[in-house]
């Protein structure tokens, strides 16, 4: 009977497996063409392996973009000091760097049309008091994106401090009310 660790690892390894397969199959179909054999298939892994983990393809999905929600989530409720906004950018951008093969995976995969994954992080700490402050943030949001998009579809030519450093200094503003919001959580 294996231990409890080493069963934990092997359903670790079988559901990055199959993450990583569907992310595969996406950029090679239409998501609603993927199959639980296709899958499987892809990954190396049985049936009842994909069974023991998940109960469908899209709780898959699911479980990914959750997961880099909660990266963004974590590093913005990190922040206690203005200073961590370059570290958090910076932290950001050298990890696009070492991830870069998985993120263009995903980036080019085609979502379904109905799986939302349009979540405002910055209203998850910033509750907009109004409106015109809930646009205001998601321009923030849209300057942000479009500059690292930028980056990215370019071939991140420029260095990780140089983009940390832009970043900051569009992001500031905002990112001051994160800090605040931070803050007063903690007291």
């Amino acid at each position: 009977m294996p231990s409890g660790s080493s069963a934990n690892e092997r359903n670790r390894l079988t559901r990055e497996s199959l993450q990583e397969a569907l992310i595969y199959l996406m950029n090679e179909m239409p998501f609603d063409k993927i199959t639980v054999t296709a899958l499987v298939t892809r990954a190396g892994v049985s049936r009842m392996a994909f069974y023991r983990n998940y109960n469908s393809i899209e709780a898959i999905l699911t479980e990914l973009t959750d997961f880099i929600k909660s990266i963004f989530f974590e590093m913005l409720s990190s922040l206690k000091r203005e200073e961590d906004i370059y570290n958090m950018f910076l932290f950001f951008f050298d990890s696009v760097r070492q991830n870069e093969r998985m993120i263009r995976l995903v980036v080019s995969a085609e979502f379904p049309s109905d799986f939302n994954v349009n979540t405002s992080i910055s209203e998850a700490f910033i509750k907009p008091s109004d409106e015109k402050e809930s646009l205001q943030i998601a321009a923030y949001e849209g300057a942000v994106s479009g500059v690292i998009t930028k980056w990215f579809v370019d071939g991140m030519k420029l260095s990780s401090e140089f983009m940390a450093k832009y970043c900051t200094e569009i992001s500031t503003d905002v990112l001051k009310r994160v800090i605040e919001a931070n803050k007063a959580a903690i007291h």
